[in-house]
């Protein structure tokens, strides 16, 4: 068992989970889950700045290819001013970004 202690109540409300049921990274019908954007391991830091939602394949992706945090960040800010389900030029540039890392 983990001694990482659970998210907060209140800061896991405030990490978008809900933007439909399309992974915003790679556009994967599937669910999301909260992702560390700098590993909990090297900062115990729990924040909302901190947390990304990513489907579960993102979030293998990016834990075992090292996806930069610049990018993280980044896409975290965009993602925020999209609307729930991507158009189709949103879903390209997702895909194409995911190819680029």
């Amino acid at each position: 068992m983990s001694s990482r202690p659970a998210i907060p109540r209140h800061i896991e409300q405030e990490v978008p989970l809900k933007r439909g049921t399309i992974a915003r990274f790679c556009c994967c019908p599937t669910a999301l889950e909260k992702a560390h954007i700098i590993p909990w391991r090297d900062t115990q830091d729990h924040s909302v700045t901190n947390l990304i939602a990513l489907c579960a394949n993102c979030h293998t992706r990016f834990d075992k290819e090292k996806w930069p945090e610049s990018d993280m960040r980044r896409y975290k800010a965009a993602a925020l001013h999209r609307r729930a389900r991507p158009s189709a030029p949103d879903a390209a540039l997702i895909r194409a970004m995911v190819d680029i890392i």
